[in-house]
């Protein structure tokens, strides 16, 4: 015998039906936007892009693969003033940011391109010889960093003369 009590009330069998609908609509949904991924593979770029030889130890590879881990590599393109013949040393108010890059890659020695497709958009290529850029590698859990890389800074026309060569190995 069924009290009044203890039937289901009209909202609860709404909910039994919207519930999983609305789990099926979330699944399905578009991705959120993050840090460009390359997987397995450089992206192909514009007139600023650059290639970024990495490679990693092998303990390296493993313990980020272990912990799911990814590379996140930050090219930031910086406009040097135009007087060449200035001896003075520069101070941050003399180089402004143009643009910068961030991708995420999977732990491994790869080819990598940063595509300095934004800074397509801002500057024309016969003013490459004022660019410079800076790359660095980051793996961050928290404040602790798992990986100690080298980096690249220089002339952006020398980074697009060939690879930058970026070793990357554990931290401690």
């Amino acid at each position: 015998m069924t009290m009044a009590g203890n039937r289901p009330s009209l909202w609860d069998m709404k909910m039994f039906i919207l519930l999983p609908a609305c789990v099926c609509l979330a699944a399905c949904g578009p991705p959120p936007p993050a840090a460009e991924d390359v997987s397995g593979g450089a992206i192909r770029g514009g007139p600023f892009a650059i290639d970024i030889a990495l490679s990693m130890t092998p303990r390296a590879t493993a313990r980020l693969n272990q912990l799911r881990e990814r590379l996140r590599i930050e090219a930031v393109y910086v406009l040097k003033p135009a007087d060449p013949d200035d001896l003075q040393p520069l101070s941050a108010a003399d180089i402004t940011t143009l643009a910068a890059d961030t991708i995420s890659v999977p732990p491994a020695s790869d080819l990598i391109t940063a595509p300095g497709e934004v800074l397509s958009s801002l500057m024309d290529e016969s003013e490459t010889d004022r660019i410079h850029v800076l790359v660095t590698i980051t793996v961050r859990r928290g404040r602790e960093d798992l990986v100690r890389c080298g980096l690249y800074q220089g002339p952006l026309a020398m980074a697009r003369q060939k690879p930058v060569d970026i070793s990357c190995d554990l931290s401690g």
